[in-house]
């Protein structure tokens, strides 16, 4: 951690600039930092009054100065998650535990496996390979509903799904086997769709 940032806000700002990507942040520490402001008559404050509140109280004793670096290093994390936004953000303003996007990538992926499994019942061919894709579709509908409910295994599962899926695409292009825009862009939603889930890991459930 930049020890600017126990110096002044400024050294805040310059450590979130200076920042390469986004540092670990839980939802349960999101809510210990509204409780913190909460329990000092600051919920509505902006972060920069509740940092300078702290950095005021510093020099009253050791568990003062404990507090004020949790605070600062805190809110850095929290600012870096944030990324441009003004200085005057209030804790109301960000609330990744939301889960939006990641929602929407679950409804999908289930979306998807249900049809999987659709196809399975009504097409016609051969048996084995419509049970096949058929167990494959429920598989991946249960991966949907653990994404949705932010179950770990679920996301390990995922991300392992996604690398097969990725592998694949890459052999079909390499070999030839299709030259479709689809394929092509089969290379990009797996890839990015498992960087995005890696990177929210920290909001599924602990293993």
């Amino acid at each position: 951690m930049n020890h600017a940032i126990y110096h002044s806000w400024r050294g805040i700002i310059e450590a979130i600039q200076g920042s390469l990507g986004r540092l670990v942040l839980t939802a349960g520490e999101i809510g210990e930092l509204r409780a913190f402001a909460q329990d000092h008559g600051l919920a509505d404050a902006p972060l920069y009054e509740l940092y300078e509140w702290a950095r005021a109280r510093r020099s009253e004793g050791p568990e003062a100065e404990r507090e004020f670096r949790w605070l600062a290093e805190l809110i850095c994390r929290f600012l870096t998650n944030v990324h441009h936004v003004s200085s005057h953000t209030v804790l109301a303003d960000y609330s990744p535990e939301s889960f939006r996007v990641a929602r929407v990538l679950a409804g999908a992926w289930s979306a998807g496996a249900v049809g999987l499994v659709v196809w399975a019942a009504a097409a016609g061919g051969d048996i084995l390979t419509r049970l096949l894709v058929g167990l494959i579709g429920v598989w991946a509908v249960i991966i949907g509903v653990g994404l949705l409910r932010r179950w770990r295994w679920a996301l390990r599962q995922a991300l392992g799904a996604l690398a097969a899926l990725e592998v694949l695409t890459w052999y079909v292009l390499v070999s030839g086997c299709a030259q479709s825009g689809f394929w092509v862009l089969g290379l990009y939603v797996p890839l990015f769709t498992g960087i995005y889930l890696y990177r929210r890991r920290h909001w599924f459930t602990p293993p």
